[in-house]
């Protein structure tokens, strides 16, 4: 009975399920100082034959951009022509760098000669979908042998947003990003929520802003990652996928204690059934649980449900 949840009106305060043994304690990214810094990107392209960026600026501990000039760029491949290297970290974002891969990972380097200290990174993808890479990782080298990573694997294409080209996508070592996992749903096959607030303090909403929005994918292009986050009655994010995951990357260390849930009006069985709630402080190499909950009824149209968790 401790865990049935309790109904006020249309909202529903929901208690977590027992929990697990504890997890360890966050990983908290700092700026990390090295000589030698390397773009890995993978999935590359809609044909699987080449993988485009137009710019990648790397940042300092203020995310102040690091000046590019007399750096020495190269990479696992370049498709030929004037697509060279270089052109990806010229401050241009007019020109690119294409890599051949044949559908295999591949990576653009960047050595200043000496030692910098760098906080985050950013990428300006080209105008041509069939070029955006997949996923990109940021890795770092003290002596240009062995790499370690800056950075988790992070999502560009085939999620939600569909990338923009000519648009930065930055990503900084200040950032607390939060998730959702919707492990199961009532539909079984399809994942989907009218909104979703990350709340610092409990019972007061919060409409996020100034960060960025991601997702597993979406079903159609009006039902994107940030229409779960915009606080509209009359938009949906929805995936056909189960289990599926949508998020938001929060500009500074954010502190979440409630998290609200609102059904669709429409399709509200793609509601979760399960799902767990988790944060990342190290640009996703690692997750934190904040709240594991399940095993309730089924979300009514538009229903709206709270869920108190720790970080």
């Amino acid at each position: 009975m401790a865990n049935r949840p309790r109904r006020l009106f249309n909202m529903t305060w929901v208690t977590p399920l027992a929990e697990e043994p504890p997890v360890d304690p966050p990983v908290v990214l700092e700026p990390v100082t090295a000589r030698y810094w390397r773009l890995a990107v993978n999935e590359g392209g809609g044909q699987g034959l080449t993988i485009s960026i137009s710019e990648l600026t790397l940042y300092d501990a203020t995310l102040t951009a690091i000046p590019k000039a007399g750096a020495v760029v190269t990479a696992l491949a370049n498709w030929g022509g004037n697509e060279t290297p270089d052109k990806a970290y010229d401050g241009n974002a007019g020109t690119w760098w294409a890599g051949r891969t044949d559908g295999q990972p591949s990576w653009l380097q960047v050595d200043h000669g000496a030692p910098i200290s760098v906080g985050g990174f950013g990428i300006i993808l080209r105008n041509e979908a069939n070029t955006m890479p997949g996923t990109v990782q940021l890795q770092y080298s003290h002596d240009g042998v062995t790499w370690l990573n800056y950075s988790g694997v992070l999502r560009v294409r085939g999620g939600s947003p569909v990338p923009v080209a000519g648009v930065e996508y930055r990503w900084g070592y200040n950032q607390r990003i939060w998730r959702i996992t919707l492990n199961t749903t009532f539909h079984l096959s399809r994942s989907g929520l009218q909104n979703i607030e990350f709340r610092s303090q409990p019972g007061v909403p919060e409409i996020p802003s100034g960060g960025r929005a991601f997702a597993t994918g979406q079903w159609t292009n009006s039902e994107t990652a940030e229409q779960a986050f915009d606080g509209r009655p009359d938009t949906n994010w929805g995936v056909g996928a189960v289990p599926s995951y949508v998020g938001y990357i929060f500009p500074t260390k954010k502190v979440v204690r409630e998290v609200m849930l609102q059904a669709r009006v429409t399709d509200f069985s793609h509601a979760p059934s399960s799902f767990v709630v988790e944060y990342s402080d190290d640009l996703q190499q690692t997750w934190v649980r904040a709240g594991r909950f399940g095993e309730y009824p089924e979300f009514t149209p538009g229903e709206k449900r709270l869920y108190a968790v720790t970080s």
